[in-house]
């Protein structure tokens, strides 16, 4: 037996991170494994080098359980993969798990790891967060290095973290970052929800939501739609730019749903990017203008409950605003005792972001609402 598993099997975890179990997204390099992204396109050989965010995880002593299988590319917010299979949700193998990081949220919701990495692009890792009932958390882009991460969006990709609760998902953040994040303690958080961004939530989850946030203020933001407009040109330009060469001469190696998504993000023009960069500018400024009046804001992290398999659709009307405006935002599951529910958590600063999910975490666990 390796020594490194040996001293996992009879030492816990400690504060450090020696002995974290950790899966990794088949899109972030590991040392010794192939990395496919979930395509047929990157050499099979195995990786030389650590992608730095796993070789500091490393360094702190976590212990590798292997690759988690996503959406081809890390291009969809599904756990549909149609040249390695589909990932089952554990709570319900007949439903999606969401993606893009579908399997690193099925094996933090299947007990096979402390954690996983994930990246999150358009809500990559929130989305599987909220439909496994784990917790999710995109930290700002600067927090964690991307060197040695294959790039869907490089003005938009951030690697994040899915884990059974808040605390040890923001510790492995803290083990990859580049600076430790502040540690800030808050009481009683100003907490609003941004209620015009509510009308397309489907009635369980909106009961759901409701049920914990009844007594919270509103809070104006932009009108959802806008988001969408800027967000999804921005990554069509820069995926479809990346995948070009090899969209050209194999695009019969693409699964077809990809082949039809990067169709369409042929024609998406240099002068449309700009536009929607300028259009992602401002939104920027709005929404953290607008976050700097409270602690946090809360929102359900997708519309609807796990759909079943046969039934996907895109998730991420609600996810993408917080890649735009860089937030810091956690996914953490409502109690329910039907599918699973997620809660956004969203922040300027991961400082408070940490401090407002652990206050919300210790809330619902209780059975409390959060005002």
């Amino acid at each position: 037996m390796p020594p490194e598993l040996n001293a996992f099997i009879y030492r816990a975890p400690d504060a450090r991170g020696r002995g974290l179990r950790i899966a990794v997204k088949d899109n972030i390099d590991v040392r010794g494994m192939p990395t496919t992204a979930g395509g047929r396109h990157l050499p099979r050989e195995p990786r030389t080098r650590d992608a730095t965010c796993v070789a500091r995880l490393r360094a702190a002593g976590c212990v590798f359980v292997g690759k988690t299988n996503l959406y081809e590319y890390a291009m969809g917010g599904t756990g549909h993969n149609e040249h390695y299979g589909d990932v089952r949700n554990p709570r319900d193998p007949r439903r999606d798990t969401g993606g893009s990081s579908s399997g690193s949220g099925a094996a933090v919701a299947a007990g096979l790891c402390d954690a996983a990495l994930g990246t999150d692009t358009l809500g990559s890792v929130r989305i599987p967060a909220a439909f496994c009932g784990v917790v999710g958390y995109k930290p700002p882009r600067s927090a964690v290095p991307r060197s040695g991460v294959f790039p869907n969006s490089t003005t938009l990709d951030s690697v994040g973290v899915l884990a059974a609760d808040v605390a040890t998902a923001a510790r492995v953040v803290d083990l990859m970052r580049r600076e430790p994040a502040e540690v800030r303690r808050i009481a009683h958080p100003s907490i609003a929800v941004p209620r015009s961004w509510l009308a397309d939530v489907d009635a369980a989850v909106r009961a759901a939501f409701d049920r914990v946030t009844r007594e919270l203020p509103d809070i104006a933001l932009p009108p959802i739609g806008e988001f969408a407009a800027a967000a999804f040109p921005i990554v069509q330009f820069e995926s479809y730019r990346l995948h070009e060469p090899w969209y050209r001469s194999a695009r019969g190696s693409y699964g077809a749903e990809l082949r039809a998504l990067l169709r369409g993000s042929a024609h998406v023009t240099r002068s449309q990017d700009h536009v929607a960069r300028l259009t992602a500018r401002r939104l920027k400024r709005l929404t953290r203008a607008a976050l700097e009046s409270v602690d946090a804001i809360v929102l359900p992290t997708v519309p609807c409950v796990a759909p079943l398999r046969t039934q996907l659709r895109s998730f991420s009307a609600g996810t993408m605003p917080f890649n735009i405006s860089d937030s810091a935002v956690f996914s953490i599951p409502i109690p329910t005792r039907g599918l699973p529910i997620g809660l956004q958590v969203v922040a300027n600063d991961e400082a408070t972001a940490i401090a407002v999910a652990r206050y919300a975490e210790r809330r619902l666990g209780g059975g409390r609402g959060l005002a």
